[in-house]
């Protein structure tokens, strides 16, 4: 029996449930002011784009009582039981059939469409969120049913290692990787030390990672995984576009999301527990994949100038030939309907990245004929070694060797955000100085169903982190200010990571005070006229592997962390 969510149900259900959810540390459920969030108009905004390509004038007389025969239709894999539909959009239905005509029955109503070729195609019109709907596929002969199906918020994960790594990995730790090289410094000597930190770190993890599974069973969230392709597999070998992803819907229990992405599980559950409605994610994402082979082949000869990682380079590694994920993993999903792509990637690939990124979500924009919202995940802190402040470097025959620092990728990641619909998450105060891939994934995942909330719905609470506005001179000053600075902004830490410099561009480490809500006066002794400050340019200070924040010092009322910046200051 349909469970309907009208949009009374959805607003009660996202006050009621506005301080529930997992919380990283310094934030109190909710946002810091304790306040339930208010619903923007978009919240229940009706998408009616397409809307003429919905049919629901009969074109053939439907049978009877239609006989079940799951053989006169095939949908595509996206289409089955467990599934979910994106609400409040026209959603398109697709696959094969033996017949000559085709409908869609669903909630009582009737949806027509075409038959070309053995190809079948039917538009439904918008429907609010809902579960434990059944759509029936019919024609003449008969029926195809498909159970269990939900109406909700439907997201595409994709990205490289860090989205692919999955809960079932973080039961384990960081496997040991160490891929920072670890170095002893004055405050941590002996790697001895260093392996019980790791060691409390990983069981720390594995415990909260074990709840977390333990609480998943939960109708209202739906799993789409695409297999992941081997090299050895000829459509994959031959670059070839890839017309169904081969995945299968299922319901969130503990056991499908073990094998699901770590932060795709955190940002599910969090969304839906503040949301009330159902949410659904298909995952599309594979590790050590540079951003050239995320675009279609010809958006990259179209932008081969600044595509620089993989693509043509990529001889050695097949995964990284240019458009070889996009035929496989992003290709089948043209013409479903997402709320927004998540983005998690770009570790070691600084050079021209904004550009690559640009160039990349405007050809899937175009691709899927809508102008696909994109939410991409602020990398995390990662760095061996603090002497070095550009961190690690990536070698490349091509391009010679480029700092590949983090704080440098994360101003690339910024540039994607001067395009419409793109939005980003701060996550400079999470991460691991030795290891590539952080096993604690919640912030992360937490934090982008935050944004979301706040980006999408226009949620009214603390739910996006400090971004510096303008730096002025102020006397021997400079005054910082800034956004999303609800509670005050609030300077810890020493000041730790932020710093200042004259005309002569050498930075020293300042001091910053907090003045009023949104502002932070910045002085240095070493600098008289305070010329450009820049904050959390070095990686990690090797204080506490288990504490991260500890090198991070501005932060808002909520305790989320001001983003990075490296600004000049004007008179």
């Amino acid at each position: 029996m349909k469970v309907a969510a009208l949009l009374l149900a959805c607003l009660l259900a996202l006050f009621a449930l506005a301080g529930c959810g997992e919380t990283p540390p310094g934030k109190e459920p909710g946002g810091g002011s304790g306040t339930d969030p208010a619903l923007g108009e978009n919240f229940n905004e009706v998408n009616t784009e397409n809307m003429e390509k919905v049919i629901t004038e009969a074109t053939f007389s439907l049978p009877q009582n239609a006989a079940e025969n799951a053989a006169l239709f095939t949908p595509n894999s996206l289409f089955g039981d467990n599934m979910i539909l994106q609400r409040n959009a026209v959603t398109r239905i697709w696959g094969t059939t033996s017949a000559s005509e085709v409908a869609v029955r669903v909630d009582g109503e009737v949806y027509y469409g075409t038959v070309e070729n053995g190809n079948f195609t039917v538009y439904l019109a918008p429907h609010e969120a809902g579960s434990g709907y059944t759509l029936e596929l019919l024609c003449a002969q008969g029926k195809r049913t498909i159970q269990n199906v939900c109406f909700g918020e439907v997201f595409l994960l994709s990205g490289q290692s860090n989205m692919a790594w999955s809960m079932a990995m973080c039961l384990n730790g960081d496997f040991g990787m160490h891929t920072g090289a670890y170095k002893p410094s004055q405050l941590e000597p002996t790697y001895a030390q260093y392996a019980g930190d790791s060691a409390e770190r990983n069981a720390a993890i594995a415990a909260k990672t074990q709840e977390k599974l333990a609480a998943c069973d939960n109708e209202n969230i739906r799993l789409y995984q695409i297999p992941v392709r081997e090299a050895t597999d000829p459509v994959y070998a031959q670059n070839q576009k890839k017309t169904d992803a081969g995945g299968v819907w299922t319901q969130s229990t503990a056991q499908t999301m073990t094998t699901f992405s770590a932060v795709g599980c955190w940002f599910l559950t969090e969304l839906q527990q503040k949301t009330g409605i159902p949410v659904g994610a298909v995952f599309a994402a594979l590790g050590a994949t540079n951003i050239p082979t995320w675009m279609s082949e010809e958006t990259y000869e179209a932008n081969k100038d600044v595509c620089l990682y993989g693509g043509d380079l990529a001889v050695t590694d097949p995964s990284n030939k240019a458009g070889r994920c996009y035929n496989q993993y992003i290709y089948p999903l043209l013409g479903f309907k997402f709320k927004s792509a998540v983005w998690y990637q770009g570790e070691g690939q600084p050079l021209s990245y904004g550009d690559s990124l640009k160039a990349m979500i405007l050809g899937w924009r175009a691709d899927f004929g809508y102008e696909l919202p994109f939410l991409l995940i602020g990398l995390p802190r990662y760095g061996e070694n603090d002497e070095v402040p550009d961190g690690y470097a990536m070698t490349d025959t091509s391009v010679g060797t480029v700092s590949a620092s983090p704080f440098r990728i994360r101003e690339e990641q910024k540039k994607a955000e001067t395009l419409n619909k793109v939005y980003r998450t701060v996550n400079v105060d999470t991460g691991d100085y030795d290891e590539l891939h952080p096993a604690d994934k919640d912030t992360v995942g937490i934090r982008a169903a935050w944004k979301v909330l706040d980006a999408f719905y226009g949620a009214d609470g603390d739910w996006s982190s400090p971004v510096l506005l303008s730096a002025v001179r102020s006397g021997e000053k400079a005054v910082l200010s800034f956004s999303n600075a609800a509670g005050g902004m609030i300077v810890e830490n020493a000041s730790r990571n932020l710093e200042a410099a004259g005309e002569d561009g050498v930075y020293y480490p300042a001091k910053g005070e907090s003045v009023g809500e949104n502002t932070v006066e910045v002085t240095c002794e070493e600098v008289a006229e305070i010329v450009s400050v820049r904050y959390g340019y070095y990686n990690y200070p090797k204080l506490d592997r288990n504490n991260v924040r500890l090198y991070m010092s501005l932060f808002n009322g909520a305790g989320l962390p001001a983003d990075q910046f490296e600004t000049t200051v004007t008179a």
